[in-house]
């Protein structure tokens, strides 16, 4: 049993505002295009992709979700206009994307001001935003009938920013593709940053 303590609960709405700002000062959509081109001309035959974003937001607390950002959709769609296409790697149904930590946009807690986003949106202000973040693995497009297999796994420890509240949980994605005449299996993964002094790392458990 786990006891809250609410000294070590963020402040959700203040976190979530820096969160999001943050994502606009970073602004993806004006760098996709230039990631995109590298990848047109390196033309590797697979692309990792951690912290692949979904960001949902809605204008009230009814109603359902709008996607504001899909990063990894943007980098797909990217790579298509740029001249070399790619593709999540897919077998039998299945898609190398390890969905990983999310927040859901919950009202008033993840309740984030951008104007310029949101008017146009919903027009309001105001909305509020949750999200979540994955692993993918990307292939290229004249490459995809080539993949034999694919999958995801979750890594046994999980980061618990507040006990049961806020816990984050890590995995990977990985593709068994066919090079040549060899079956390579490829790997993504996004290991836990957060430690604490004098213990063991997070990422070296995982």
């Amino acid at each position: 049993r786990h006891r809250l303590n609410l000294k070590l609960t963020p402040h959700l709405p203040a976190a979530a505002q820096d969160m999001w700002t943050q994502v606009a000062a970073t602004d993806f959509t004006a760098r996709v295009p230039v990631l995109a081109r590298e990848a047109a001309l390196a033309r590797p035959a697979v692309i990792g992709i951690q912290e692949a974003t979904t960001w949902e937001c809605r204008p009230s607390a009814l109603g359902s979700t709008t996607v504001v950002y899909d990063f990894t959709q943007q980098f797909l769609d990217a790579t298509a206009a740029a001249g070399t296409p790619y593709v999540l790697a897919q077998a039998d149904g299945r898609t190398a994307l390890n969905q990983g930590y999310s927040i859901p946009a919950i009202p008033r807690l993840t309740r984030v001001v951008d104007p310029a986003t949101f008017q146009p949106l919903f027009g309001t202000d105001e909305a509020d935003c949750g999200f979540t973040i994955a692993d993918a693995l990307a292939v290229r497009a004249d490459l995809a009938p080539q993949v034999l297999d694919v999958g995801t796994v979750e890594y046994e420890n999980a980061a618990a920013i507040v006990p049961v509240l806020m816990e984050i949980q890590r995995g990977y994605a990985w593709a068994d593709i066919r090079i040549g005449s060899t079956p390579v299996r490829f790997v993504t993964t996004h290991l836990e940053s957060y430690w604490k002094a004098g213990g063991v790392p997070a990422s070296a458990e995982q």
